[in-house]
């Protein structure tokens, strides 16, 4: 259930407007749901009473269900039952996210979703077998390699269906999901803007980037 309640003192990480138009607010003391009658904010409980902490970023999965990328683990969210299952690093168990500290998560074009974690980089999330696949720094199948994921910032998907991530301090990293193949943009002596600086990325309808 939800018990609603006033909050100001804790940062908003993200916000997230779902199918049904609820908006959700994530924040460093758990996960919010704004009451448009009321002007009012829910904060979000499961079956326990124990509400989450520090909530990166959400992701609707179906009607009631929703991915919530929190400090730790990657939480699946019933919002109907209020259930959770929890998602998190199993160091003996190399099917297992490969961090507990997880910032994004997105569907590709094919439903398939990939988890980003700010420590050991992406995910590729097999729901057949409720497994993860790791895809760490090195490229899979050619392309530049991206040491950065310590300082990863966000991770979007395309128009085009490519992945792009964000690491302050070492560029914008491009990764071709059908091909398995990586591209690394950082600062050069054409590019007006500083890319090793970049935090924020996002994709507008006629398929541009835009950068922060």
């Amino acid at each position: 259930g939800y018990e609603s309640r006033l909050i100001d003192q804790y940062g908003c990480k993200s916000f997230y407007l779902d199918q049904e138009d609820r908006l959700w607010f994530c924040r460093e003391n758990g996960l919010y749901l704004y009451n448009y009658d009321l002007d009012t904010l829910e904060a979000v409980l499961n079956n326990n009473g124990l509400i989450i902490t520090s909530v990166e970023s959400m992701l609707q999965k179906d009607a009631d269900n929703y991915w919530l990328c929190t400090e730790s683990g990657l939480l699946l969210f019933n919002r109907t039952t209020a259930e959770i299952k929890k998602y998190t690093h199993n160091p003996e168990d190399p099917k297992s996210i490969n961090s507990n500290s997880v910032l994004y998560a997105v569907y590709d074009r094919n439903g398939v979703l990939w988890v980003l974690t700010s420590e050991e980089g992406i995910n590729r999330y097999d729901e057949s077998s409720d497994t993860f696949e790791r895809y760490i720094g090195a490229p899979r199948n050619g392309g530049e390699p991206f040491p950065g994921f310590g300082r990863t910032k966000k991770m979007i998907l395309d128009n085009d269906g490519m992945l792009w991530l964000t690491a302050y301090g070492y560029g914008l990293l491009g990764y071709d999901i059908e091909a398995e193949k990586t591209v690394l943009f950082t600062t050069t002596g054409d590019t007006p803007l500083d890319l090793l600086r970049v935090e924020d990325v996002t994709c507008a309808p006629d398929g541009n980037l835009w950068l922060g």
